[in-house]
């Protein structure tokens, strides 16, 4: 068994609790079924925390934005290819090094405890 990982997005209505809705059972596609609708969110760099739910803008950057190109640019999608590259290996250097910093300060803590 292989095990893979997908950041979904979903619309909601302001007064659904996910949470809450995981908590008490619910499933993941009974959630996107009760949704106003979702997408799968490319180039994403994210904390999830409890029950795998990205809680806020603060805790996720996707490629986009200011970070994407002008498609009127010449070889515009040809140049946001290579763009999309660089951000994913920035992205899983960042990962590593969150990896290692969090390694270092679990061993300090644990060694002072």
């Amino acid at each position: 068994m292989k095990m893979e990982h997908i950041l979904i997005e979903l619309f909601l209505e302001d007064d659904v609790d996910l949470n809450q809705d995981l908590e008490q059972g619910a499933r993941l596609k009974d959630l996107i079924n009760s949704s106003k609708g979702c997408t799968i969110v490319e180039h994403e760099i994210a904390y999830a925390g409890r029950n795998g739910f990205v809680h806020g803008v603060e805790d996720s950057i996707g490629f986009g934005g200011e970070m994407d190109i002008d498609s009127t640019i010449d070889h515009s999608d040809e140049k946001r290819d290579f763009l999309i590259s660089l951000w994913e290996k920035v992205c899983k250097e960042k990962i590593d090094e969150a990896y290692e910093e969090f390694m270092t300060l679990k061993n300090e803590y644990l060694e002072k405890k």
